[in-house]
């Protein structure tokens, strides 16, 4: 006879192993559930795809008649487009042999203006020939017309020259100057003073300097009557009213043309002097007043 302890462990190991045995077969038995379950899921997942593969069939299907529709579309418009650009072709054609017609036309008609062009240049450039050649004897007898003015020319420099020496050797033999002659100054006094009070002489002093000039220069030569300081001042006046009648003449004779008008001043010594220019398009200056 077994003891009472010794019995008790073997039912507890018996008892452990039949736990062991009910936990290997509710683990089975869940494992099978598991794979229950997704055989389940897979077997949607085939009849799904089953269902997608007969939509993709059938929408195969519907796009090959389609295409086959299109394909039949094309072929017509092709040969719609085939039969058009054969006509624009053809109308083409005959537009440029219509053009290739008008332009030999007017090719032929252009050659014969060229050709009557042609003539008339050759007449011209005869005709410039002749022209040409007048134009050189007229040139020849120029040239020996200027040929024959030099030399008077220089004949008449020499005589010219001949006749100065002649007058300043009678100008220095003679023991007088004549100024004043037949109611009268002469000519050669009037430019002196003009030309003294273009150099900024004074009227008063113009005979004084003169007279200095001839003594210190000429010697023995004695100087007669000379202009006094009213003659100058009447030249400077009737000078200022010749200029400006020029000055009036110059303005209006060019019709047409810019003229422009400055005025300028300054003052010295307490006076104020101030003038009015007139500027013409060619750059030239005329002073109209001075004050």
């Amino acid at each position: 006879m077994l003891k009472k302890g010794e019995q008790n462990k073997k039912l507890q190991q018996d008892v452990q192993a039949l736990r062991a045995k009910l936990d290997k077969k509710l683990y089975l038995a869940q494992k099978c559930k598991r794979l229950q379950s997704k055989v389940t899921k897979q077997n949607e997942t085939l009849a799904n795809l089953k269902r997608v593969n007969q939509q993709i069939s059938r929408r195969l299907d519907s796009c090959r008649a389609a295409l086959s529709a299109e394909k039949a579309k094309g072929a017509a418009k092709v040969s719609e487009v085939e039969l058009l650009s054969k006509r624009k072709i053809k109308n083409t054609l005959q537009y440029a042999q219509g053009k290739i017609q008008q332009t030999k036309g007017s090719s032929s008609v252009l050659a014969q203006k060229l050709r009557k062009k042609a003539g008339g240049v050759k007449k011209n450039l005869k005709d410039q020939g002749v022209k040409l050649s007048s134009v050189q004897g007229e040139v020849r007898s120029l040239k020996k017309v200027v040929s024959s003015l030099d030399s008077e020319r220089a004949e008449l420099e020499e005589t010219m020259e001949i006749k100065i020496e002649e007058r300043m050797q009678d100008f220095l033999k003679s023991q007088e100057v004549v100024a004043f002659q037949g109611g009268m100054y002469v000519d050669a006094v009037r430019a002196l003073y003009m030309d003294l009070m273009g150099m900024n002489v004074g009227a008063r002093n113009c005979e004084s300097v003169v007279r200095c000039v001839m003594n210190k220069l000429a010697g023995n030569i004695k100087l007669g009557r000379l202009p006094k300081a009213t003659f100058g001042k009447t030249m400077i006046i009737e000078g200022r009213a010749l200029a400006q009648q020029q000055i009036v003449s110059k303005m209006l004779s060019p019709v047409g043309e810019s003229i422009t008008l400055c005025t300028d001043g300054t003052t010295k010594w307490g006076y104020k002097y101030g003038t009015f220019d007139v500027v013409l398009e060619d750059g030239t200056s005329l002073t109209i007043e001075g004050a």
